[in-house]
Protein backbone atom coordinates (compact mmCIF):
# COMPACT_ATOMS: atom_id res chain seq x y z
CA UNK A 1 0.00 0.00 0.00
CA UNK A 2 1.22 3.57 -0.62
CA UNK A 3 2.65 5.15 2.39
CA UNK A 4 1.84 8.31 0.75
CA UNK A 5 -0.94 9.72 -1.92
CA UNK A 6 2.51 10.90 -3.86
CA UNK A 7 3.98 7.65 -4.04
CA UNK A 8 3.38 5.33 -7.52
CA UNK A 9 3.39 1.29 -7.78
CA UNK A 10 6.69 -0.49 -8.69
CA UNK A 11 4.98 -2.98 -11.01
CA UNK A 12 0.95 -4.26 -11.68
CA UNK A 13 0.36 -7.79 -12.02
CA UNK A 14 0.12 -8.80 -15.39
CA UNK A 15 -2.92 -10.72 -14.85
CA UNK A 16 -5.46 -8.37 -12.84
CA UNK A 17 -4.01 -5.20 -13.18
CA UNK A 18 -3.56 -4.90 -9.32
CA UNK A 19 -1.02 -2.53 -8.38
CA UNK A 20 2.40 -3.92 -6.57
CA UNK A 21 3.88 -1.55 -4.15
CA UNK A 22 6.17 -3.32 -2.79
CA UNK A 23 9.00 -5.75 -4.03
CA UNK A 24 7.58 -8.30 -1.47
CA UNK A 25 4.47 -8.21 -3.76
CA UNK A 26 5.41 -9.25 -6.72
CA UNK A 27 6.03 -12.94 -7.95
CA UNK A 28 7.91 -13.34 -11.74
CA UNK A 29 6.63 -16.53 -12.98
CA UNK A 30 7.13 -17.31 -17.05
CA UNK A 31 8.55 -13.89 -17.66
CA UNK A 32 5.24 -12.43 -15.98
CA UNK A 33 5.01 -9.83 -13.18
CA UNK A 34 1.98 -11.18 -10.82
CA UNK A 35 0.53 -10.64 -7.26
CA UNK A 36 0.43 -13.19 -4.95
CA UNK A 37 -2.77 -14.65 -6.01
CA UNK A 38 -2.56 -14.53 -9.82
CA UNK A 39 0.93 -16.35 -9.81
CA UNK A 40 -0.69 -19.35 -7.89
CA UNK A 41 -2.94 -19.72 -10.22
CA UNK A 42 -0.93 -19.46 -13.28
CA UNK A 43 1.63 -21.97 -11.33
CA UNK A 44 -1.18 -24.44 -10.87
CA UNK A 45 -2.64 -23.91 -14.53
CA UNK A 46 0.65 -24.58 -15.68
CA UNK A 47 1.34 -27.71 -13.28
CA UNK A 48 -1.91 -29.03 -14.28
CA UNK A 49 -1.02 -29.00 -18.15
CA UNK A 50 1.83 -30.43 -18.07
CA UNK A 51 0.92 -33.51 -15.99
CA UNK A 52 0.02 -36.46 -17.90
CA UNK A 53 -1.81 -37.21 -14.82
CA UNK A 54 -4.65 -34.41 -14.13
CA UNK A 55 -7.04 -33.92 -16.98
CA UNK A 56 -8.85 -30.79 -18.04
CA UNK A 57 -11.43 -29.80 -15.80
CA UNK A 58 -13.93 -30.92 -18.52
CA UNK A 59 -12.42 -34.66 -18.92
CA UNK A 60 -15.28 -37.05 -19.13
CA UNK A 61 -14.32 -40.86 -20.08
CA UNK A 62 -17.01 -43.34 -20.66
CA UNK A 63 -18.21 -44.85 -17.53
CA UNK A 64 -17.09 -47.80 -16.61
CA UNK A 65 -19.29 -50.10 -13.96
CA UNK A 66 -17.08 -51.36 -11.52
CA UNK A 67 -18.91 -54.57 -10.14
CA UNK A 68 -19.85 -56.47 -6.74
CA UNK A 69 -17.43 -59.17 -8.11
CA UNK A 70 -14.85 -57.17 -8.59
CA UNK A 71 -14.82 -57.12 -12.55
CA UNK A 72 -15.28 -53.95 -15.10
CA UNK A 73 -18.40 -53.64 -17.25
CA UNK A 74 -19.48 -50.56 -19.81
CA UNK A 75 -23.00 -51.51 -18.58
CA UNK A 76 -24.57 -50.95 -16.04
CA UNK A 77 -25.70 -54.13 -14.38
CA UNK A 78 -29.71 -54.99 -13.66
CA UNK A 79 -30.69 -56.81 -10.56
CA UNK A 80 -34.60 -58.52 -10.69
CA UNK A 81 -34.74 -56.04 -14.33
CA UNK A 82 -34.10 -52.87 -11.94
CA UNK A 83 -30.35 -51.29 -12.92
CA UNK A 84 -28.27 -51.75 -10.02
CA UNK A 85 -27.69 -48.32 -8.10
CA UNK A 86 -24.26 -47.04 -8.59
CA UNK A 87 -21.80 -44.57 -6.64
CA UNK A 88 -19.32 -42.12 -8.33
CA UNK A 89 -17.44 -40.17 -5.58
CA UNK A 90 -15.40 -36.76 -6.33
CA UNK A 91 -13.02 -35.64 -3.73
CA UNK A 92 -11.12 -32.41 -4.09
CA UNK A 93 -8.22 -32.09 -2.54
CA UNK A 94 -4.68 -29.26 -1.78
CA UNK A 95 -0.98 -30.59 -1.64
CA UNK A 96 0.64 -28.74 1.19
CA UNK A 97 3.24 -31.25 2.22
CA UNK A 98 6.57 -32.67 -0.04
CA UNK A 99 4.03 -33.86 -2.88
CA UNK A 100 2.75 -31.69 -5.77
CA UNK A 101 -0.21 -32.61 -7.19
CA UNK A 102 1.36 -34.22 -10.44
CA UNK A 103 2.86 -37.03 -7.46
CA UNK A 104 -0.43 -37.23 -6.01
CA UNK A 105 -2.22 -37.74 -9.12
CA UNK A 106 0.11 -39.85 -10.32
CA UNK A 107 0.03 -42.34 -7.36
CA UNK A 108 -4.02 -42.54 -6.82
CA UNK A 109 -4.35 -43.22 -10.19
CA UNK A 110 -1.56 -45.62 -11.16
CA UNK A 111 -2.98 -47.65 -7.18
CA UNK A 112 -6.51 -47.85 -8.17
CA UNK A 113 -7.00 -50.31 -10.70
CA UNK A 114 -8.45 -48.07 -13.21
CA UNK A 115 -11.07 -46.76 -10.38
CA UNK A 116 -10.12 -43.20 -10.61
CA UNK A 117 -8.83 -40.13 -13.24
CA UNK A 118 -8.07 -36.97 -11.72
CA UNK A 119 -9.12 -33.55 -13.20
CA UNK A 120 -8.16 -29.95 -12.42
CA UNK A 121 -10.70 -27.33 -10.78
CA UNK A 122 -10.76 -24.17 -10.65
CA UNK A 123 -11.90 -23.67 -7.06
CA UNK A 124 -8.51 -24.87 -6.53
CA UNK A 125 -4.91 -23.39 -5.18
CA UNK A 126 -2.97 -25.85 -5.47
CA UNK A 127 -4.58 -29.36 -6.18
CA UNK A 128 -6.77 -31.66 -7.94
CA UNK A 129 -10.15 -33.50 -8.03
CA UNK A 130 -9.88 -37.34 -7.32
CA UNK A 131 -12.91 -38.60 -9.53
CA UNK A 132 -14.36 -42.70 -9.45
CA UNK A 133 -16.00 -44.45 -11.80
CA UNK A 134 -19.28 -45.75 -11.09
CA UNK A 135 -18.80 -48.60 -8.47
CA UNK A 136 -21.54 -51.03 -6.10
CA UNK A 137 -22.05 -50.29 -3.12
CA UNK A 138 -20.11 -53.99 -2.22
CA UNK A 139 -17.48 -52.72 -4.47
CA UNK A 140 -16.89 -49.75 -2.48
CA UNK A 141 -16.76 -51.74 0.26
CA UNK A 142 -14.16 -53.96 -1.01
CA UNK A 143 -11.77 -50.96 -2.83
CA UNK A 144 -9.20 -51.20 -0.42
CA UNK A 145 -6.63 -50.11 -2.66
CA UNK A 146 -9.07 -47.33 -3.25
CA UNK A 147 -8.90 -46.53 0.45
CA UNK A 148 -5.76 -47.03 1.32
CA UNK A 149 -4.38 -45.03 -1.06
CA UNK A 150 -6.53 -41.82 -0.07
CA UNK A 151 -5.08 -42.39 3.18
CA UNK A 152 -1.49 -42.82 1.90
CA UNK A 153 -2.15 -39.01 -0.03
CA UNK A 154 -3.45 -37.50 3.60
CA UNK A 155 -0.02 -38.90 5.14
CA UNK A 156 1.85 -37.11 2.72
CA UNK A 157 0.33 -33.94 3.41
CA UNK A 158 -2.55 -33.80 0.91
CA UNK A 159 -5.76 -31.99 2.92
CA UNK A 160 -9.44 -31.72 2.05
CA UNK A 161 -11.44 -31.34 5.69
CA UNK A 162 -9.24 -28.60 6.70
CA UNK A 163 -9.61 -26.49 3.73
CA UNK A 164 -12.03 -23.98 2.12
CA UNK A 165 -12.05 -24.79 -1.33
CA UNK A 166 -12.28 -28.51 -1.42
CA UNK A 167 -15.96 -30.40 -1.59
CA UNK A 168 -16.58 -34.06 -1.63
CA UNK A 169 -19.56 -35.26 -4.12
CA UNK A 170 -21.77 -38.49 -4.92
CA UNK A 171 -23.44 -39.17 -7.76
CA UNK A 172 -26.14 -42.18 -7.55
CA UNK A 173 -28.05 -43.56 -10.74
CA UNK A 174 -30.90 -42.08 -11.68
CA UNK A 175 -32.83 -45.47 -13.08
CA UNK A 176 -31.85 -47.47 -9.85
CA UNK A 177 -34.79 -46.12 -8.43
CA UNK A 178 -37.93 -48.25 -7.80
CA UNK A 179 -40.54 -45.57 -8.84
CA UNK A 180 -41.46 -41.33 -9.02
CA UNK A 181 -42.60 -41.81 -5.27
CA UNK A 182 -39.22 -43.46 -4.50
CA UNK A 183 -37.43 -40.30 -6.30
CA UNK A 184 -40.07 -38.25 -4.52
CA UNK A 185 -39.24 -39.57 -1.16
CA UNK A 186 -35.87 -39.11 -1.09
CA UNK A 187 -36.31 -35.59 -2.62
CA UNK A 188 -38.33 -34.78 0.47
CA UNK A 189 -36.31 -36.55 2.97
CA UNK A 190 -33.38 -33.79 1.74
CA UNK A 191 -35.67 -30.57 1.18
CA UNK A 192 -38.64 -30.74 3.52
CA UNK A 193 -42.02 -30.08 3.04
CA UNK A 194 -42.97 -27.00 1.08
CA UNK A 195 -43.92 -25.00 4.36
CA UNK A 196 -40.99 -25.80 6.33
CA UNK A 197 -42.22 -26.73 10.15
CA UNK A 198 -39.16 -26.69 13.23
CA UNK A 199 -38.93 -30.56 12.34
CA UNK A 200 -37.81 -30.13 8.73
CA UNK A 201 -35.94 -27.65 9.94
CA UNK A 202 -33.89 -29.53 12.80
CA UNK A 203 -34.09 -32.50 10.75
CA UNK A 204 -32.04 -30.24 7.77
CA UNK A 205 -29.74 -29.00 10.81
CA UNK A 206 -28.95 -32.78 11.77
CA UNK A 207 -28.45 -33.64 8.10
CA UNK A 208 -25.68 -30.55 8.03
CA UNK A 209 -23.93 -31.84 11.34
CA UNK A 210 -23.73 -35.22 10.10
CA UNK A 211 -21.70 -33.64 6.80
CA UNK A 212 -20.05 -31.28 8.75
CA UNK A 213 -20.49 -28.53 6.24
CA UNK A 214 -23.19 -25.58 5.28
CA UNK A 215 -22.05 -23.63 2.27
CA UNK A 216 -23.47 -21.79 -0.92
CA UNK A 217 -21.99 -24.13 -2.91
CA UNK A 218 -24.55 -26.64 -1.39
CA UNK A 219 -27.74 -25.21 -0.61
CA UNK A 220 -31.04 -26.84 1.34
CA UNK A 221 -33.39 -24.82 -1.09
CA UNK A 222 -36.15 -26.57 -1.72
CA UNK A 223 -37.15 -23.80 -4.24
CA UNK A 224 -34.36 -23.31 -6.21
CA UNK A 225 -34.33 -27.34 -6.41
CA UNK A 226 -38.17 -27.47 -7.95
CA UNK A 227 -36.84 -24.31 -10.25
CA UNK A 228 -39.54 -22.55 -12.28
CA UNK A 229 -41.13 -24.58 -15.17
CA UNK A 230 -44.18 -24.24 -18.26
CA UNK A 231 -47.01 -25.85 -15.68
CA UNK A 232 -49.86 -25.70 -18.98
CA UNK A 233 -51.90 -23.06 -20.60
CA UNK A 234 -54.81 -20.61 -19.00
CA UNK A 235 -57.79 -20.27 -21.34
CA UNK A 236 -55.78 -17.75 -23.63
CA UNK A 237 -53.79 -20.00 -24.71
CA UNK A 238 -50.79 -18.56 -22.82
CA UNK A 239 -48.07 -20.13 -21.01
CA UNK A 240 -48.51 -20.36 -17.25
CA UNK A 241 -45.57 -20.63 -15.29
CA UNK A 242 -44.87 -21.58 -11.98
CA UNK A 243 -42.79 -24.30 -9.37
CA UNK A 244 -43.80 -28.22 -9.97
CA UNK A 245 -44.19 -30.25 -7.12
CA UNK A 246 -41.88 -33.00 -6.04
CA UNK A 247 -43.57 -35.43 -7.39
CA UNK A 248 -43.63 -33.55 -10.38
CA UNK A 249 -39.51 -33.38 -10.65
CA UNK A 250 -39.95 -37.10 -9.64
CA UNK A 251 -42.27 -37.81 -12.71
CA UNK A 252 -40.46 -35.48 -15.05
CA UNK A 253 -43.49 -33.82 -15.88
CA UNK A 254 -46.82 -32.26 -15.53
CA UNK A 255 -50.21 -32.39 -16.71
CA UNK A 256 -51.69 -29.20 -18.42
CA UNK A 257 -54.74 -29.50 -16.51
CA UNK A 258 -56.58 -27.62 -19.60
CA UNK A 259 -55.20 -29.83 -22.24
CA UNK A 260 -54.57 -33.10 -20.41
CA UNK A 261 -51.23 -32.91 -22.13
CA UNK A 262 -48.17 -34.04 -20.52
CA UNK A 263 -45.42 -30.79 -19.87
CA UNK A 264 -41.93 -32.63 -19.88
CA UNK A 265 -39.81 -30.46 -17.40
CA UNK A 266 -36.56 -29.81 -17.59
CA UNK A 267 -33.81 -32.07 -16.39
CA UNK A 268 -32.58 -29.43 -13.82
CA UNK A 269 -32.78 -26.23 -12.84
CA UNK A 270 -30.38 -23.43 -13.59
CA UNK A 271 -28.26 -23.32 -10.25
CA UNK A 272 -26.57 -26.62 -9.49
CA UNK A 273 -24.93 -25.48 -6.42
CA UNK A 274 -27.98 -27.32 -4.27
CA UNK A 275 -27.33 -30.08 -1.80
CA UNK A 276 -28.82 -32.53 -4.13
CA UNK A 277 -28.06 -31.62 -7.95
CA UNK A 278 -30.42 -32.73 -10.67
CA UNK A 279 -28.91 -31.23 -13.91
CA UNK A 280 -27.14 -34.27 -14.55
CA UNK A 281 -28.19 -36.42 -17.06
CA UNK A 282 -27.74 -39.98 -15.51
CA UNK A 283 -26.86 -39.40 -11.92
CA UNK A 284 -28.25 -37.34 -9.03
CA UNK A 285 -25.32 -35.51 -7.54
CA UNK A 286 -25.46 -34.80 -3.41
CA UNK A 287 -22.62 -31.73 -3.15
CA UNK A 288 -22.96 -31.59 1.06
CA UNK A 289 -20.15 -33.02 2.48
CA UNK A 290 -17.25 -31.80 3.93
CA UNK A 291 -14.32 -33.61 2.01
CA UNK A 292 -12.08 -36.33 3.87
CA UNK A 293 -8.74 -38.32 2.59
CA UNK A 294 -9.93 -40.61 5.91
CA UNK A 295 -11.32 -43.71 4.55
CA UNK A 296 -13.66 -44.20 7.29
CA UNK A 297 -15.19 -40.59 6.86
CA UNK A 298 -15.17 -40.71 3.05
CA UNK A 299 -17.31 -44.38 3.33
CA UNK A 300 -19.71 -43.17 6.08
CA UNK A 301 -21.23 -40.35 3.24
CA UNK A 302 -21.26 -43.32 0.65
CA UNK A 303 -23.08 -45.62 3.08
CA UNK A 304 -25.29 -42.39 4.19
CA UNK A 305 -26.72 -42.07 0.92
CA UNK A 306 -27.10 -45.85 0.14
CA UNK A 307 -29.19 -45.41 3.47
CA UNK A 308 -30.90 -42.81 2.57
CA UNK A 309 -32.19 -44.87 -0.47
CA UNK A 310 -32.95 -47.81 0.13
CA UNK A 311 -34.87 -46.40 3.65
CA UNK A 312 -37.10 -43.95 1.28
CA UNK A 313 -38.01 -46.88 -0.76
CA UNK A 314 -38.94 -49.08 2.42
CA UNK A 315 -40.68 -46.19 4.42
CA UNK A 316 -44.49 -45.78 4.21
CA UNK A 317 -47.10 -43.17 3.55
CA UNK A 318 -48.49 -44.09 6.95
CA UNK A 319 -44.73 -43.30 8.46
CA UNK A 320 -44.36 -40.31 6.41
CA UNK A 321 -47.49 -38.64 7.42
CA UNK A 322 -48.47 -39.67 10.82
CA UNK A 323 -44.95 -40.04 11.83
CA UNK A 324 -42.94 -37.57 10.08
CA UNK A 325 -40.57 -40.33 8.87
CA UNK A 326 -38.64 -38.34 6.34
CA UNK A 327 -38.28 -35.75 8.93
CA UNK A 328 -36.29 -37.69 11.37
CA UNK A 329 -32.70 -38.44 11.14
CA UNK A 330 -33.44 -40.39 14.37
CA UNK A 331 -35.82 -42.77 12.42
CA UNK A 332 -33.14 -43.12 9.44
CA UNK A 333 -30.59 -44.01 12.21
CA UNK A 334 -33.19 -46.51 13.81
CA UNK A 335 -33.71 -48.18 10.20
CA UNK A 336 -30.16 -48.18 9.47
CA UNK A 337 -29.62 -49.75 12.68
CA UNK A 338 -32.23 -52.41 12.24
CA UNK A 339 -29.89 -53.89 9.16
CA UNK A 340 -27.06 -55.42 11.20
CA UNK A 341 -23.49 -54.00 10.01
CA UNK A 342 -24.67 -52.85 6.28
CA UNK A 343 -24.62 -48.85 7.31
CA UNK A 344 -21.87 -49.63 10.50
CA UNK A 345 -19.40 -46.66 9.08
CA UNK A 346 -22.71 -44.53 8.75
CA UNK A 347 -23.83 -45.43 12.07
CA UNK A 348 -20.81 -44.79 14.08
CA UNK A 349 -20.10 -41.45 12.40
CA UNK A 350 -23.87 -40.43 13.03
CA UNK A 351 -23.36 -41.24 16.76
CA UNK A 352 -19.80 -39.68 17.03
CA UNK A 353 -21.28 -36.41 15.58
CA UNK A 354 -24.11 -36.70 17.82
CA UNK A 355 -27.14 -36.72 15.47
CA UNK A 356 -29.14 -39.07 16.99
CA UNK A 357 -30.85 -36.95 19.21
CA UNK A 358 -33.99 -38.62 20.08
CA UNK A 359 -33.24 -42.03 20.59
CA UNK A 360 -31.62 -44.20 23.80
CA UNK A 361 -28.39 -44.61 21.83
CA UNK A 362 -25.44 -43.51 24.29
CA UNK A 363 -23.86 -39.64 22.15
CA UNK A 364 -20.46 -38.88 21.65
CA UNK A 365 -19.12 -35.64 21.39
CA UNK A 366 -18.84 -33.84 18.45
CA UNK A 367 -14.78 -33.76 17.37
CA UNK A 368 -13.80 -31.80 14.52
CA UNK A 369 -10.20 -32.34 14.19
CA UNK A 370 -11.56 -36.63 14.15
CA UNK A 371 -12.30 -35.87 10.50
Amino acid sequence: MPSSIDEEPINTCDSCSTDLWDDSDIYEYDACVYCESCYNSARYSDECQDSEWIRDHDHKPTPMFHLDNGRRSHEQPYISGIPQVAYGLEIETEATGIWDPSDGAEFITENCNGLVYCKSDGSLDHGFEIVTHPMSYRYAHNADFFWSSLDHLRKKGFKAWQTSTCGLHIHISRNAFLNDGHKQKFFYFLYGSANKNARDNAHIANIKKFAGRDTHWSKFDREAFLGTEALGTDDNGDVIFGAPSLGDVAKGYVTDKKTGQRISLSRGGTDRYLALNRNNRHTFELRFFRPSLRPATALACIEFTQCVFDYTEFVTANAVMNHGALSSFQMLGEYAMSQGDKYSAFVARAKARNVFQDGSEKHFDDNDNNC
